[in-house]
């Protein structure tokens, strides 16, 4: 098991930052990455993977969206996010991950899955492994939006990142839905919440400890820890956060 960073913490400033920000998750020990697309310049792929291995870095994760249940924005999205995979197989990332909307319904999400399914194969004949990163919305009643989700898409190529927070915020046990779902898991977002307000790792309402008691029995090798905002610097809040993963014997024991 080795351990990733979002890193969403650095808001707008990623892409000017960008290498700054890399060396220093390798200070910090992280051993890998995941970023949102829109903060890379796609046109030079070949700067990325130098950084990456520089630092000894590894490009996880690379993420984006769409709104497929709108055939106007549907072609323009499919046609982004085909130039971002071409771009993540470039560079050598190992995950192309996509989140939905928080306006999705059970019944957009049928249509929605038509084209993951078809992002997915393109993900796969590229060499990367297409996987749906939740929020709240997925989980709500009874969580309808998901089940639409796993329901209308291929199991062998449309994988899971579950969120913790996200999935206990919708008033669900995040280890039950890791376990519930986790032929389908291709990695886990490691994330924490107290109250409203995310946190870092082991300060807030999530139980890891049941989450970490499942990771002997899952098909993963990376955790990512993301949190979406912070009062400290982003600098400190992954160190709290790794620190945490460290004392948990989650490092130790599984990398």
């Amino acid at each position: 098991m080795r351990v990733a960073a979002q890193t969403i913490l650095w808001g707008e400033s990623i892409r000017d930052n960008m290498a700054d920000i890399v060396a220093c998750l390798a200070r910090l020990g992280y051993e890998g990455v995941e970023t949102g697309g829109r903060h890379f310049d796609l046109v030079s792929p070949e700067y990325y993977r130098d950084l990456y291995a520089r630092y000894n870095i590894e490009p996880v994760a690379i993420h984006s969206g769409g709104t497929f249940w709108d055939s106007a924005q549907a072609a323009r999205d499919m046609e982004n996010n085909s130039r971002l995979i071409e771009f993540a197989c470039e560079v050598g990332f190992r995950f192309f991950v996509m989140s939905g909307n928080r306006t999705e319904t059970a019944e957009t999400m049928k249509k929605s899955a038509e084209f993951y399914n078809r992002i997915a194969a393109s993900c796969q004949e590229a060499g990367l492994i297409f996987a749906y990163h939740n929020h709240k919305w997925e989980f709500a009643d009874d969580a309808v939006v998901l089940n639409a989700l796993l329901s209308n898409t291929d199991r062998s190529l449309v994988h899971l990142v579950p969120d913790t927070a996200w999935i206990l915020r919708a008033g669900y046990c995040p280890a039950k839905a890791i376990e519930q779902h986790k032929d389908r898991i291709a990695y886990l977002h490691l994330k924490d919440i107290l109250g409203q307000d995310l946190c870092e790792l082991g300060r807030g309402e999530v139980d890891f400890d049941s989450i970490f008691a499942l990771l002997p029995h899952l098909s993963i090798d990376w955790l990512a820890v993301e949190q979406d905002e912070t009062s400290r610097t982003p600098q400190e809040s992954l160190a709290i956060s790794f620190e945490y993963l460290r004392e948990k014997g989650v490092i130790s024991t599984y990398s």
